[in-house]
């Protein structure tokens, strides 16, 4: 007999073997169970995604199976679902009998995800102009408010947090599904160099007057301001990739020439 605990509702629920469900007609309980079951692998792999994402685990660092079971208290199997989803995003890569680890950041692979990204969200903020709602108005505004009462107290996390909103509500505004899906995924990408390499590459009044014209030109349907603003948005922060990889690798660089002492 499993056990798993259903937190939303406050209740436990027992799954028996299957001969039981055949004898009691228990089909309801079971539907549950598997609910549930789904629940913890989604909630576990959400987890390990935003800690591969933020940097807490870093490339090549081992995600221990035995730990994170015993953290979200689940059995083997919702791990394995979220290791499997995790390792079709390529986040992740399984070594039959070593085990599985973050994988490495291919600059390669970043470099093409920016240059794709960058014309992507350049056609989401056209759309956005032409499609949008009273609904995506209100939550840019929203987040102008956020970043208002953040103002001079801001840390990396909480920029990130900010552009990640103010990149969905351009996407939610496109209401294209495949354009979403593709900038989600591609976004995922080069969050991973943008957390492993940048620093804050943006104060916060920059950040706010960012988000203030985002605002402006999704309430006007101006296509034109939009497009521009996320255009340059988006230069700003491929050129600031380069610089920083330059910088990292510079510096990589110098290291080896002092150590050798040549």
């Amino acid at each position: 007999m499993e056990i798993f605990i259903d937190k939303s509702k406050k209740r436990i629920v027992f799954v028996l073997p299957m001969k039981y469900y055949k004898s009691y007609n228990l089909d309801l309980t079971m539907k549950s169970a598997f609910k549930i079951k789904k629940h913890l692998s989604q909630r576990l792999f959400e987890s390990v995604l935003d800690r591969i994402i933020s940097g807490e685990y870093p490339p090549g660092q081992m995600i221990a199976e035995k730990d994170l079971c015993k953290e979200f208290n689940v059995s083997r199997t919702p791990f394995r679902e979220a290791i499997r989803k995790l390792e079709e995003m390529r986040m992740v890569e399984v070594i039959p009998r070593f085990g599985t680890y973050v994988t490495e950041i291919d600059i390669n692979e970043v470099t093409a995800a920016f240059e794709v990204r960058l014309h992507m969200e350049v056609i989401a903020a056209k759309l956005a102009t032409e499609r949008r709602t009273e609904q995506q108005i209100d939550a840019m505004k929203g987040l102008v408010e956020e970043a208002k009462a953040m103002k001079g107290s801001m840390v990396w996390h909480d920029k990130r947090h900010l552009d990640l909103r103010f990149h969905e509500i351009i996407w939610e505004a496109a209401h294209n599904h495949i354009l979403l899906k593709t900038l989600v995924n591609l976004k995922l990408t080069c969050t991973r160099i943008n957390t492993s390499l940048f620093a804050d590459s943006i104060s916060d009044e920059e950040a706010i007057e960012l988000l203030k014209k985002a605002y402006l030109f999704l309430k006007n349907s101006d296509q034109a301001g939009l497009e521009s603003l996320m255009h340059g948005h988006m230069l700003a922060t491929v050129e600031h990739l380069k610089s920083c990889i330059f910088s990292k690798f510079t510096n990589m660089n110098l290291g080896r020439h002092h150590e050798y002492g040549s």
